[in-house]
Parts: structure tokens; C-alpha cells; sequence
């Protein structure tokens, strides 16, 4: 592609499927007007930091290159695309992983829909609650800057909607050397919060990542866990905390969990 395209400022949609193209130019940046860009069925391996300067992106299909972005992130056609921003969030994402410094962490929150991970998330780092918050659809990922021992550090937090997460999907999103916080109901017992299923999940593709089981809504209801068993049989649960998004019980605990972790 030529970089005579910045001139093209005015341009709102552009169409460069079925190239052969194996690379995007820097000069993409300049069409700032771009809504929809369609790269599908290229050969692309790599995209340019550039691209994220697309702000009024709103259309944008990458399906058919090799970017190890998986299609429930991509989107399967054109009718039915995921977010731009989500779409490249998930790509930078895994490339910063790949170089990832010693004062970054990706942060894994799993497990059943509506037991409250995006709460946690927005208590977390907005120190915010919403009674009323949505559920999450497909992945959010949101970055969290902390300061621990006089050092900052990056927290790459995944909050995953508990339907979206199938078992022919779990291998791109579920990494090893990761921090995973499995968040259940306090409300419910074992069964109905498949607290076995999370963690044979986490185990099988996180292998011996530690991981942080969390309790949430103990304002209703104490946590009823058997700790010790769980513990023995899932070497890696580092601990067990029972908080609550709606009150703030218990969240400086997590913390320091965390910090640690």
C-alpha cells in the first residue's frame, strides 16, 4: 500500500480486502475520517501502532488474516463485526505480552455471568459502584496502574462475560504466568457458582498460575466455601477472600492480596 494513501484524509470508508497485503503503512493514521476499514482476507501478520489513532473507527474487519485474533473477538462477518476497540485492545494486548516488562501482570477475572467481576473491576480501579452496572459482553480489558514498594505497576485487567467463554475458546484467552481472580456468589453454593469448572478450567490452560478466589455479595450471605479442601486439591488457589462491591468490605484485603500476588 502506498503511502500517497495519507492524502486521502477525507476518506470514510476504505476497502482493501482480497490484496495479498502483508503489511499496513504508518501513513493509515492520516485517514482520520476512516468509519469503516475493511482488511479482511489479507496476509497480514502485524498491525502499526497507527492504527489506533483511528478514532471514529466503527466498522472494522480483520477476519481472514493471521493475527491470532480469534473470531469471537473479530467478529464472522461483516453484519456481525466485534467493537474496533475491543478488536485492537485484544491484539496490543497480546503483543505487549510478548515483551512484557517485569513491572507488568496480566490480570484474569472468570467466572459465572452476574456474580459481579465488572463490579469488582470498576471498585478496583474507579473506586466506584453501580447497583444497576450491565453485564459484560465478550471482553473487556482495562488497564490498572498501581504503586507497589515505590514502584508502578501495570495491571492488564481481562474481564471476561461469563457466557462468552466456551470450551473451543478458552485456549486464546487463558494464558499461563497470569494472575486469575475467580469471582463467585456468595449467595450460591459450589454447585451453582461451578466453582470445580473454573478451576479445572484455570488449571488445565493457566497451569500453575496462582489464583485468587473471591467471594462476592457477602452483604447477603457469608461465603460457605470448604477452604481447606479446596486448598489441598487446587495447590495454586493463593487465597480466599470474601468481599463485598456493594459495601467495600473486604476490598483492601484483595488488594494486598493482589499486590503481592
Amino acid at each position: 500500500m502506498p503511502d500517497a494513501i495519507k492524502q486521502l484524509t477525507n476518506l470514510s470508508r476504505l476497502d482493501l480486502s482480497h490484496n495479498q497485503l502483508t503489511t499496513l503503512p504508518d501513513a493509515i493514521k492520516q485517514l482520520t475520517n476512516l468509519s469503516r476499514l475493511d482488511l479482511s482476507h489479507n496476509q497480514l501478520t502485524t498491525l502499526p501502532d497507527a492504527i489506533k489513532q483511528l478514532s471514529k473507527l466503527k466498522k472494522l474487519d480483520l477476519c481472514g488474516n493471521q493475527l491470532n485474533i480469534p473470531e469471537e473477538i473479530l467478529g464472522s462477518s461483516w453484519d456481525n463485526l466485534g467493537e474496533p476497540d475491543k478488536i485492537l485492545s485484544y491484539y496490543f494486548s497480546l503483543q505487549s505480552e510478548k515483551k512484557q516488562p517485569l513491572n507488568e501482570a496480566k490480570v484474569l477475572l472468570v467466572g459465572q455471568g452476574t456474580v459481579g467481576k465488572t463490579s469488582l473491576v470498576k471498585r478496583l480501579i474507579e473506586k466506584k459502584f453501580d447497583p444497576n452496572e450491565s453485564k459484560t459482553e465478550g471482553i473487556n480489558i482495562q488497564n490498572w496502574q498501581l504503586k507497589v514498594n515505590n514502584q508502578d505497576i501495570r495491571l492488564n485487567i481481562w474481564d471476561f462475560g461469563g457466557q462468552e467463554i466456551m470450551h473451543a475458546t478458552h485456549q486464546f484467552f487463558l494464558t499461563k504466568r497470569s494472575l486469575y481472580l475467580l469471582v463467585i456468589n456468595a449467595r450460591e453454593d459450589e454447585q451453582q457458582n461451578r466453582l470445580e469448572y473454573w478451576l479445572k478450567i484455570i488449571q488445565s490452560f493457566g497451569s500453575d498460575s496462582p489464583i485468587i478466589l473471591v467471594g462476592n455479595k457477602t452483604d447477603e450471605h457469608p461465603l460457605d466455601l470448604d477452604q481447606r479442601g479446596l486448598r489441598q486439591k487446587y495447590t495454586n488457589i493463593k487465597e480466599i477472600v470474601p468481599i463485598s462491591c456493594k459495601t467495600g468490605e473486604g476490598l483492601q484485603q484483595l488488594l494486598s492480596v493482589i499486590e503481592t500476588g
